[in-house]
């Protein structure tokens, strides 16, 4: 079964991602992984335990989780610690064989060009795979 991770976070482009994910997974008949990113201080270890993440965290994938059951699709959802979101959504594609990442961005603009943020930047370029991104 082909893999689609969604990286998802609370910015308002994640619900529109979800929708475009759900819809791809049943054309293609994907599983959807979906993962929350968030970035641990290099001042403390890596699997540090940081409640407010891990429930601002759950709350995003639950209701990301809601619209894939609604969708009637497979999927599993995920909380990854990584020190920068990026490499943490890549090294999570690498590892699960992802045929494809989703991903959203908020515009930034300068001078009249799109400027990408350093996490869709970094997964662009080193994705082991497709890759969408989605503009709000």
């Amino acid at each position: 079964m082909k893999i689609f991770l969604v990286a998802i976070d609370s910015s308002p482009v994640a619900d529109d991602i979800m929708h475009l994910a759900c819809k791809l997974a049943k054309i293609e008949k994907a599983k959807l992984y979906i993962v929350y990113v968030f970035e641990v201080p290099r001042s403390l270890p890596l699997d540090a335990e940081i409640p407010e993440e891990f429930e601002k965290g759950d709350l995003i994938l639950d209701k990301a989780a809601n619209i894939a059951e609604e969708a009637e699709l497979p999927f599993e959802t995920d909380l990854i610690q990584a020190r920068s979101s990026g490499p943490g959504i890549v090294d999570e594609a690498k590892d699960l064989g992802a045929e494809l990442i989703i991903i959203g961005m908020t515009t930034k603009s300068r001078f009249g060009e799109l400027i990408f943020g350093s996490t869709v930047s970094y997964v662009l370029q080193k994705a082991p795979c497709r890759v969408i991104v989605i503009k709000k």
